[in-house]
């Protein structure tokens, strides 16, 4: 995994991004025909930044510090996160509407998800293949 600093990174377009667009403009064109015109390319291309934990697995928490249980953060999705987004929306509700209460009753289903899994151990969650 890479680190990135925010204030020296590049905003250009990456490696192999002509390639994809290519595989992109095939593919268009397969289920579309002929009402797009890609004959100027893409409008604009836009690197990003993959937000990912050690361990590749989310934060479903309180933020802490000052803000204590007053605010439920979610992230390090990593772009796949959609396909979870049911089950993460139902994690987010039960820590915002029932708060310390509904950590405590779910802490074994949720204690995969806590940022303090870090603490100690900069690895994350065990994986075993």
């Amino acid at each position: 995994m890479n680190t990135v600093d925010i204030n020296k990174r590049t905003w250009g377009v990456a490696e192999g991004t002509p390639k994809v667009v290519g595989y992109l403009k095939e593919w268009i064109k397969l289920r579309f025909g002929d009402r797009i015109n890609w004959e100027d390319g893409p409008v604009m291309t836009q690197s990003c930044l993959y937000s990912m934990t050690p361990d590749k697995d989310y934060i479903i928490d309180f933020l802490g510090g000052e803000f204590n249980e007053d605010v439920v953060v979610d992230c390090g999705f990593s772009g796949h996160g959609f396909k979870m987004a049911p089950v993460v929306g139902w994690m987010l509700v039960e820590l915002a509407i029932g708060g310390a209460a509904a950590a405590v009753q779910r802490d074994e289903e949720f204690k995969h998800f806590k940022v303090g899994r870090f603490e100690g151990n900069p690895g994350g969650n065990v994986k075993t293949f």
